[in-house]
């Protein structure tokens, strides 16, 4: 197993040692929150029993029966008054409060700035070295994925899975480079990751594997590359109204697609589900080669619908039925946002002659 972290600000020892500071200051700060708490409810005492000896001081100046309501009004004047005139009890309990609830402060803020500089900083590369009798690693592998879970489920950004080419040269036959779904189910509690990038795996996309559920919960996710070769099965065109649904922030994604069923869009009225996701890339292979026109058409019109700001759709053939396919996509997609500069274009020409 080799685990190769890529260029960072901070070496792992670094890292390490941020991880632990971090923690350290957690429970300083868990700690001083407690005893805010604890001042706080010192004051609120403190308040409470002068506000209990003035009202019965000033109910007994008043003589005989007061009424509820009265007595109410009374509190309420009472709890004025010593708002502005503390006694030295008082005031050593709001002393004893302030000074705790500004260490609190200070060391909450020095949480925060722990933990954005932990984010952003653990990027790692995971390749799985072989030999020649077989495939080695995949245990330790399997581990390594526990283990990053496990440590860096809050801070790391970047993620790759890969297979050394000598893998998939030699090996490729015999073996299947599987990510079970458990390990890969796994990498939801990444909360931070912004990019992900497998390549050489084949994951299990079947239709029951829940991928939305993986990729929904990275909240912050940018970059989402998924393997292309033979052994990957491809998901379906409508899943990428689930990824848009679920990853408002992606800006490039690559998957394998099934085109051979295509989703329904209205043919004379602008779709009801229409979104204004930001995605600008995408990087495409299909498991088949055929796709009229009409069916070119409406991948393309889905893909406006979904991504009105995409610039590129790249296939990964570079020619064959395949590339046909997409390159007209990518055309008739180029098509699309000029249309759409023209309407901008018009739109400011007819304001400025208003």
């Amino acid at each position: 197993m080799c685990i190769q972290e890529m260029p960072q600000p901070e070496n792992e020892e670094g890292i390490d040692a941020l991880t632990e500071c971090i923690v350290s200051v957690k429970a300083e700060v868990a700690r001083l929150k407690q005893m805010v708490d604890e001042a706080q409810k010192v004051v609120k005492e403190t308040d409470e029993t002068r506000i209990n000896k003035l009202l019965k001081k000033k109910l007994k100046t008043l003589g005989g029966c007061v009424s509820e309501d009265k007595e109410k009004e009374v509190r309420k004047s009472l709890e004025g008054q010593i708002g502005r005139t503390r006694t030295n009890v008082q005031i050593k309990a709001d002393a004893a409060l302030k000074c705790v609830l500004e260490q609190y402060t200070t060391e909450s803020s020095h949480l925060s700035e722990l933990e954005a500089s932990h984010r952003g900083r653990v990027s790692y590369v995971i390749s799985v070295a072989t030999r020649a009798d077989g495939f080695d690693g995949l245990h330790a592998f399997r581990q390594t994925i526990e283990a990053i879970v496990l440590r860096w489920s809050r801070s790391m950004d970047h993620l790759a899975l890969s297979i050394g080419s000598d893998a998939l040269s030699s090996n490729a036959s015999k073996y299947h480079f599987d990510i079970t779904e458990p390990h890969l189910l796994q990498l939801k509690h990444l909360h931070a990751l912004e990019s992900l990038h497998i390549e050489g795996w084949k994951l299990p996309l079947e239709p029951s594997f829940p991928l939305i559920s993986i990729i929904g919960r990275w909240s912050n996710i940018k970059h989402v590359h998924l393997p292309f070769f033979s052994g990957v099965s491809p998901v379906k065109l409508d899943v990428l109204r689930d990824i848009a649904d679920s990853c408002p922030r992606l800006e490039s994604l690559q998957l394998k697609l099934d085109i051979s069923t295509l989703p329904q869009i209205p043919g004379d009225s602008g779709a009801m589900f229409a979104l204004r996701h930001g995605l600008r890339r995408l990087m495409v292979e299909s498991s088949t080669g055929t796709a009229d026109s009409r069916a070119q058409k409406q991948i393309a019109r889905y893909l406006n619908v979904l991504f009105p700001y995409l610039k590129t759709v790249a296939c990964l053939a570079s020619e064959g039925p395949v590339a046909e396919i997409w390159n007209e996509v990518n055309e008739l997609i180029s098509l699309l946002r000029l249309v759409k500069e023209d309407d901008r274009a018009r739109g400011a020409v007819e304001t400025k002659e208003t």
